[in-house]
């Protein structure tokens, strides 16, 4: 179960880069810096609940049953993931959609 050692090193590379979107996020919303946070932590949670699961089945404890309707961490987590890949996509998409006033294809002033 190398993983179980593993967790301490991903846990550290998610800390570096979230640090990093930090240091170079956009105020005032600083919504990379939230999005890396938000889906790194959700990403490492779902390890954690692979890991767990497998060390249950290793040692023969049963699993926890759900009841209908009761909270779900892992759907919930993979729930997040989703939300924030489809915000992420739909910014890019609308960032693309602006033309950049550095770009060579932009209209020169004075020849108007």
């Amino acid at each position: 179960m190398y993983e179980i050692l593993d967790l301490r090193y991903k846990n550290e590379q998610l800390i570096n880069e979230i640090d990093a979107k930090w240091e170079f996020a956009d105020p005032p919303e600083y919504t990379d810096f939230f999005w890396a946070r938000q889906y790194g932590y959700a990403e490492l949670g779902l390890d954690v609940a692979k890991i767990a699961q497998r060390l249950r089945e290793h040692v023969g404890i049963t699993t926890p049953v759900k009841k209908e309707g009761q909270w779900d961490r892992d759907e919930a987590l993979r729930e997040m993931m989703t939300r924030i890949s489809e915000e992420r996509r739909a910014w890019e998409e609308r960032c693309a959609a602006v033309p950049s006033p550095f770009s060579n294809n932009a209209e020169d002033p004075k020849e108007s």
